[in-house]
């Protein structure tokens, strides 16, 4: 037997357990009656994770993603993800809302509690860099789907004098309503406004310096397709867009979007960043140019 053929025999093996796994954390989590983040839901999510953010052969993840099973699950897992995802960020928002910050507890301290700080904060750093990098300008921002905990819109303002004002935009009231506690609590009212509104119906894009997609804005491929070619027609000429995306086995968790899927729509990639530590999302940063609306027409 040759050395190829039992890699291949190797690589199948792995991905026919992988996918087991993976159809066996998706059918327990979709009979939770809940997925309020308690301990067995947690547990969960956290083995799903550290599948999706594991580095693997690519013929493993070709393997996987193309499995039938995955494939026909592939839609409402993403689904419950996103689900548990806001019921998690909706009680560390309040959580957090009830410290008070004084001269021995700071925001940074108040912040730094939530149990996912450190992924945000480098994910964070790495947009602030790329955005830089690309000479981006970011007075304003707005950040589409921002949550009830917007602790990226939050941090960019913390890390970043540059940017003057952020609008956090959602449709979610309830997520919104944390959202402004939260904000208020920090003292950072005057420079993050929240939003409760369809992303499609907000008209400030085209006063934005950036504009952020959330890796949950759109639950399929279409959707996202979708608003971008109708957010390319709102934003001004030379703005950014920064859409956080996918890649391998953490296309279980989000939605993925490629560059020449932004590109066909009147955006010019510039930038394309796949973490392979502990940062989920990958991001994929664009400029609008002038002639979009011939573009999208075509």
């Amino acid at each position: 037997m040759s050395s190829n053929t039992e890699t291949a025999i190797i690589d199948t093996d792995s991905a026919q357990s992988l996918v087991q796994e993976i159809e066996e954390i998706y059918y327990k989590l979709s009979k939770m009656t809940s997925l309020h983040p308690v301990a067995p839901v947690n547990d969960l999510f956290t083995r799903l994770v550290h599948i999706a953010t594991f580095t693997y052969n690519p013929s493993i993840v070709n393997l996987i993603l193309l499995c039938p099973i995955i494939e026909r699950l592939l839609n409402p897992l993403r689904i419950l993800c996103s689900t548990a995802e806001y019921h998690l960020e909706m009680q560390w928002s309040k959580e957090l809302g009830l410290y008070q910050a004084n001269e021995t507890v700071t925001p940074e301290m108040i912040l730094s509690r939530f149990i996912y700080y450190d992924n945000y904060d480098a994910l964070t750093c790495l947009e602030l860099g790329a955005l830089h990098g690309v000479g981006g300008i970011m007075a304003h921002i707005v950040f589409v789907g921002s949550g009830p905990l917007p602790l990226s819109s939050i941090l960019m303002a913390r890390k970043s004098h540059n940017i003057r004002r952020i609008d956090n935009i959602d449709m979610s009231h309830s997520a919104t309503t944390a959202a402004t506690e939260l904000t208020n609590k920090l003292g950072m009212q005057d420079r993050l406004k929240h939003y409760t509104i369809e992303a499609k119906d907000y008209d400030g894009y085209e006063k934005a310096d950036v504009i952020i997609l959330a890796a949950l804005v759109g639950e399929s491929h279409e959707d996202k397709m979708e608003f971008l070619k109708f957010i390319s027609k709102q934003m001004k000429p030379g703005a950014l867009i920064l859409t956080r995306s996918a890649h391998s086995l953490r296309k279980l968790l989000y939605v993925p979007i490629e560059p020449f899927h932004v590109n066909s729509c009147g955006l010019q990639t510039l930038v394309v960043s796949h973490p392979q530590n502990e940062i989920v999302n990958s991001i994929l940063i664009a400029r609008r140019l002038e002639n979009v609306d011939s573009m999208n027409n075509s």
